[in-house]
């Protein structure tokens, strides 16, 4: 089991929810300015909101091998239409109960820990339903609490420059409402230096991950994280530190 994502697939009464964005001038991101507001568009922006504590469950989970399971799909909804546990081609999916316009009003903050509240019913649910040993889940959960539900990891290996008196690190702090990727420039002791934000996107890996290809020294104090690509490039140049 790798993968898990909370999902808003229908509402009971998806006009009361699209008037509610529009009378409030609500952002939707992904969505061209010109375009309607669809349900779509607020499905995706759930989607968006909750991938920071799904993707921290993500990394922090160890791979329990379950048969015939890959990937964890709760569905939340005002109205549960059914109570049975479904697999499609070893996707398990669940309905647990929510109030989005309540979710809409929260703090980031709180965004968080509902959204935590949610992956855990629906887990529950389905590892009750086939019997699976619950602790390996649950100590995520936990871990999830104690970091204060704060999505904060270092990406790839750090690395230092050629007469290794410094080592660079991309940080990545995944929020609410965007994902900020920093370059990190520490002295051989560990001790920061200084970091600069380099990028700032849509807080989903389909979003921020092409920006991630590799982090390379251009010279003995300027270091650069270039996209997958090869296309893009955002240095930290460590005269400009302070």
């Amino acid at each position: 089991m790798k993968e898990f994502e909370l999902d808003l697939p229908y509402a009971s009464d998806k006009d009361k929810f699209i008037e509610y964005f529009k009378q409030n001038e609500l952002p939707l991101r992904g969505k061209d300015k010109d375009c309607p507001i669809e349900w779509k568009w607020i499905r995706r922006e759930f989607v968006l909101e909750t991938r920071c504590i799904t993707a921290m469950f993500e990394r922090l989970f160890s791979n329990y091998k379950v048969r015939g399971g890959r990937k964890v799909l709760v569905e939340c909804v005002d109205l549960i239409k059914s109570e049975t546990v479904l697999n499609f081609s070893g996707v398990y999916v669940v309905q647990v109960k929510f109030n989005f316009l309540d979710f809409i009003t929260l703090s980031d903050s709180d965004k968080k820990k509902v959204s935590l509240q949610l992956l855990r019913e629906g887990v529950e649910k389905i590892a009750s339903l086939n019997k699976w040993i619950f602790a390996p889940f649950d100590l995520v959960f936990s871990k999830i609490v104690e970091e204060n539900y704060n999505n904060v990891w270092v990406w790839n290996k750090p690395v230092k420059n050629a007469n290794k008196q410094y080592v660079a690190e991309v940080i990545c702090e995944h929020e609410v409402r965007a994902i900020s990727i920093f370059i990190e420039v520490k002295n051989i002791k560990g001790i920061s230096l200084g970091r600069k934000l380099v990028v700032t996107e849509q807080p989903h890996e389909f979003a921020y991950a092409r920006q991630l290809g590799d982090i390379i020294w251009l010279t003995e104090e300027t270091v650069a994280l270039i996209s997958k690509q090869h296309d893009e490039k955002w240095i930290l140049d460590m005269k400009q530190l302070t």
